[in-house]
Formats: C-alpha cells, sequence, structure tokens
C-alpha cells in the first residue's frame, strides 16, 4: 500500500511539475510581443509631425503592413531576420519618404537618429 501511494505522489508530482514549464514558456513568447510596439504606438511618434489626416492613413497603412511582414516573418531565424533588417528597414523609408514632405521626413530622420525612444512632445 505504502508503494502505491508513493507511485501516485510522484505521479501528481511529475504530472504538476510538467504543466509548470509549458506554462512558464508561454509568458516569455508572448513577452517577446508585448515589447514589440504596436501599429498605434508607432503611430504617436509621428505626433509632432503634424501630419494631414491623409497621410496618417498613409502611415498607418505602411505600419500595419511592416508588422505583418514581421509577424509573418518572426518564425526565421534571428540571423536570417538581422540580414533582411537593412533592405526592408530602407524600403520602409523610402515608402515613407513619399507620404511626408521634406521637412517632415528629415525631422523624422533626425529623430529616428536619436533613438527610438525618443518622445516629440519634449520638443514642443
Amino acid at each position: 500500500m505504502k508503494k502505491l501511494m508513493l507511485l501516485a505522489s510522484l505521479l501528481v508530482v511529475l504530472s504538476v511539475s510538467a504543466q509548470e514549464r509549458t506554462q512558464g514558456e508561454k509568458p516569455q513568447k508572448e513577452h517577446s510581443k508585448k515589447n514589440r510596439p504596436t501599429v498605434d504606438d508607432e503611430l504617436k511618434r509621428f505626433e509632432g509631425y503634424n501630419l494631414s489626416s491623409s497621410q496618417k492613413q498613409k502611415v498607418r497603412s505602411l505600419l500595419e503592413d511592416r508588422e505583418k511582414n514581421f509577424s509573418k516573418n518572426e518564425g526565421k531565424k534571428d540571423q536570417k531576420l538581422k540580414k533582411d533588417k537593412g533592405p526592408k528597414n530602407d524600403d520602409f523609408d523610402s515608402k515613407l519618404e513619399q507620404i511626408l514632405d521634406k521637412k517632415q521626413f528629415s525631422q523624422y530622420k533626425q529623430d529616428r537618429e536619436k533613438g527610438p525612444k525618443h518622445n516629440h512632445k519634449e520638443q514642443k
């Protein structure tokens, strides 16, 4: 009887332990997605540029396309993503340059060089 209880206890401990590991991995995957800014968060970076409503819609569309491409490529290896990062960023910039006027785009380039956490509201 003692052996049966010991075996049952061991089974319970192992099954609980296995469930905790599985659940522990999920938040890490979700955590990486949470660190990625949403389209709305990225659109806020453009608030200081005095965009017209047409420009805002085009920038939103461009950001959504970039997010879709990122999500589609998320399963690829890090090396491939790092290799592809440059041209895709250049492509994004060239499309953005077509949407923004010269003054807005030069401000965007200056802010991008300062860093991703630069807040345009501080300039006002």
